[in-house]
């Protein structure tokens, strides 16, 4: 399915012709939540650049904006978790404000807002996105500056997309592990990991969140094997 803009197409083949990254076939044919260890851009990065299925990416909303997206590179990325010189920061960040939100339309991502009220149409958009038969990005790490292959605590919000999912289709959300291993260029798939019909979604929220922790280190420890075989 065609999700994104012809930009982001052009540079997408072209990334994929000259770097020569393959995947594997992923588990689910239908629309899918596809989870993938952030890294430090690490995991995004590559799944969206080298991964043939178009999936769209959640993406934290001051980077989907011009102002927004200036405030955030030059009051905090550049300068303070860089600790860049000013004059730097501003025109680095100037740049990027241009950029990256309209990379960010012509992905289609969509906008995660922290704010409780504005997170409703975070989950209104994914789930019009899942019915059409899309499929969806997200990096769950509450540490996304975590460089280790290893996924620590992971955010647990966007698990609700199975209750929205499943009153409206009557099917379970597939939320599918997924690890892009740098040396072997292949980006790897972990078991699909759904609900079950019964108990209610609260009382499995926990366990569901534990299994995607171990599906995605799994799949993790496959990609650092082809570092080994190296």
């Amino acid at each position: 399915m065609k999700v994104y803009g012809n930009c982001i197409r052009f540079l997408r083949c072209c990334a994929r012709g000259a770097a020569g990254w393959r995947s594997e076939e992923p588990p689910v044919s239908g629309p899918a939540v596809y989870l993938v260890h952030h890294q430090n851009l690490y995991g995004p990065f590559h799944v969206l650049a080298f991964y043939p299925k178009e999936l769209r990416p959640w993406i934290y909303s001051p980077f989907c904006g011009r102002k927004e997206c200036f405030d955030q590179y030059y009051r905090y990325t550049f300068t303070k978790r860089f600790g860049m010189p000013k004059p730097i920061g501003f025109a680095a960040a100037g740049i990027c404000s241009v950029v990256i939100p309209a990379l960010m339309r012509d992905y289609r991502a969509i906008p995660v807002y922290r704010d409780g009220r504005r997170i409703r149409e975070t989950m209104s958009l994914s789930q019009q996105a899942l019915e059409r038969g899309e499929s969806l990005l997200i990096c769950p790490d509450v540490d996304y500056s975590n460089s280790q292959e290893e996924t620590g605590k992971i955010y647990q919000g966007f698990l609700r997309l199975e209750k929205d999912y499943f009153k409206r289709t009557g099917q379970h959300l597939a939320f599918v592990p997924m690890a892009c291993a740098k040396k072997g260029r292949k980006i790897l798939f972990g078991a699909p990991v759904y609900f079950e019909d019964s108990p209610l979604f609260k009382q499995q929220q926990d366990a569901v969140a534990k299994r995607l922790i171990e599906g995605m280190n799994t799949v993790g420890k496959r990609a650092e094997a082809f570092k080994a075989k190296r």
